[in-house]
């Protein structure tokens, strides 16, 4: 039930933020777009009132939250379009580029977590890569590297959406980024756990090195990077609003980007509550991965 309370919250507490941050900003799409069409003050007024925006804050707040209870995001002011008609096109690619990064940040965060224990030439590099990717930012990561491997080498391309190959430098730039955190959590404690006292029972017994690291160590140490993945979902949505705004691929961020400097409340507030809705459920995901992978997590 607490679970329950706490999801409700969180999207009450993205959908009030957003609502009210948006009407921070000055001007709305209605009146950008009608005054440009050299439309007179009384028609932008007249649309605006059709449209509910001249009504005041409280009842336009409430009107909202009334269509996300009935499952209404409203209609998009620069289209017309019902929101989720304009948001669904574009959340497949963006779920593609998110789940895709935060795969292989897992992958590589965890083995080079675990490089980082070598106390040779290998765990230098490995710690080295880890402050590098700490220290740089996201869209300096990705204008080099459409530098180096469209413009130099000729490898892959720069833009676009459909296509293996435009995903993969999307991918790496944004799965650098997340990967970091998770190495610095995975080599904190794989160190901690590696002279554990129920790690040097283990070898007591004489377990193989490699069955000790597969059954103790590994299952101990995975719970709090699990966890870490799970927090880094909210840099995934937002660092898929600049990697795709770089690589000029047609996603969510993209859309949020364009959304945000066009005034259109409906389809901002939208992807918000999306994002927040996702972000819950791969925490709950993660918490219940935890508590199989370390029993001893109850609560």
């Amino acid at each position: 039930m607490r679970r329950v309370l706490d999801f409700v919250l969180v999207i009450w507490l993205a959908a009030t933020l957003a609502f009210m941050l948006l009407r921070v900003l000055p001007g709305d799409a209605i009146s950008a777009q009608l005054a440009l069409s050299g439309a007179s003050r009384a028609e932008i007024e007249a649309i605006r009132d059709d449209m509910g925006l001249s009504a005041p804050l409280s009842r336009q707040y409430l009107s909202y939250i009334g269509g996300l209870l009935r499952g209404d995001m409203g209609y998009s002011l620069t289209s017309t379009l019902p929101v989720v008609e304009v948001i669904a096109p574009r959340l497949l690619p963006t779920l593609i580029l998110a789940l895709t990064s935060g795969v292989c940040a897992a992958v590589g965060g965890v083995l080079i977590g675990a490089a980082c224990l070598n106390t040779g030439g290998v765990g230098r590099i490995a710690r080295a890569v880890v402050n590098l990717s700490l220290s740089l930012p996201i869209y300096w990561t990705g204008t080099l590297a459409i530098i180096v491997f469209s413009s130099w080498l000729g490898w892959l391309p720069s833009s676009g959406t459909h296509g293996a190959d435009r995903l993969i430098l999307p991918v790496l730039v944004l799965s650098i980024h997340v990967m970091a955190p998770v190495a610095r959590v995975t080599y904190a404690n794989l160190r901690q756990i590696h002279d554990a006292t129920f790690v040097r029972v283990a070898r007591a017994k004489g377990l193989p090195e490699l069955l000790i690291l597969r059954r103790h160590i590994l299952r101990a140490a995975l719970g709090p990077v699990i966890a870490v993945i799970a927090l880094q979902t909210g840099f995934l949505l937002s660092g898929a609003v600049i990697t795709e705004s770089v690589f000029a691929r047609s996603g969510v961020g993209q859309l949020l980007l364009v959304s945000t400097l066009d005034r259109d409340y409906p389809v901002v507030q939208g992807i918000v509550v999306l994002s927040a809705v996702f972000y819950m459920l791969v925490n709950v995901i993660a918490d219940w991965s935890t508590r199989l992978l370390d029993p001893r997590i109850v609560s």
